[in-house]
């Protein structure tokens, strides 16, 4: 039908915008919106017939969007790219490590999404690395991305020298477990995937957090009776000297 329909108000949901857009073949037009809510299949739906060829459904140029539920770094990047106004993500980002990193650096879509390019995403926004395991340089990275929390569903894999500094731990691993500034996973798994550590050091990095670490280590006896990891972390431990007390053992 040939309805030419005309959205009064100032807000309304991506889904009954949607529902509207189905009961004609005119493009409905909603300039009058500014404000926008729903979860990001509603909100995609909507953004994909506004910018149809021709456009099916004619919105503010600088509306705000307010996000239910979890998106993706593609539609996260999509909505926010749509409006000169702000969004607002109000459950995570939750991607791959693949697609929310371009190598050593955070990707496009990832920057754009958290306001890192334009201003205009949700600098708040909480993220969840779902797949993939990252390095301390990589989840720093991640974590500076947002002031919101970051969960990194597998965990860290890196070498000691990029995990520490000297007998504490490194600057990279501190933001990423929120050791900093409290906005990293402190519930992250950490692998030490190379090199050597003391257990000064093994115990450094096990109290930046409280997910499970794997690592390999070798000292005397008396040295690894002082870890401070437990049967629940995956620790090789090779005992050094010749002789042990049945108690260290």
């Amino acid at each position: 039908d040939a309805i030419t329909a005309t959205v009064t108000g100032t807000s309304a949901t991506a889904a009954r915008l949607n529902t509207i857009n189905g009961k004609t073949n005119v493009a409905v037009v909603a300039t009058g919106v500014q404000a926008i809510t729903g979860d990001a299949s509603d909100v995609i739906t909507l953004l994909t017939a506004h910018k149809a060829d021709p456009s099916q459904i004619t919105i503010d140029e600088d509306y705000t969007v307010t996000v239910s539920g979890d998106v993706t770094v593609d539609q996260a990047n999509t909505i926010v790219l749509d409006t000169a106004g702000t969004a607002d993500f109000t459950g995570k980002i939750t991607d791959s490590a693949a697609s929310l990193l371009n190598g050593n650096g955070i990707s496009t879509k990832l920057a754009a999404a958290t306001s890192s390019t334009n201003g205009e995403g949700d600098a708040g926004a909480n993220i969840e690395v779902t797949s993939g395991t990252v390095t301390a340089a990589q989840a720093h990275l991640i974590a500076d991305a947002t002031t919101g929390t970051v969960d990194f569903v597998v965990g860290i894999s890196d070498s000691a020298t990029n995990l520490l500094n000297n007998d504490t731990i490194s600057t990279d691993l501190a933001q990423a477990t929120g050791s900093n500034a409290g906005e990293g996973d402190d519930g992250l798994n950490i692998e030490v995937a190379s090199g050597t550590v003391s257990v000064t050091q093994l115990n450094a990095i096990k109290g930046a957090t409280s997910g499970t670490i794997t690592a390999a280590i070798s000292a005397s006896a008396e040295d690894l009776a002082g870890l401070d990891t437990g049967a629940g972390d995956a620790i090789t431990a090779t005992v050094t000297g010749t002789s042990a007390t049945a108690a260290r053992l």
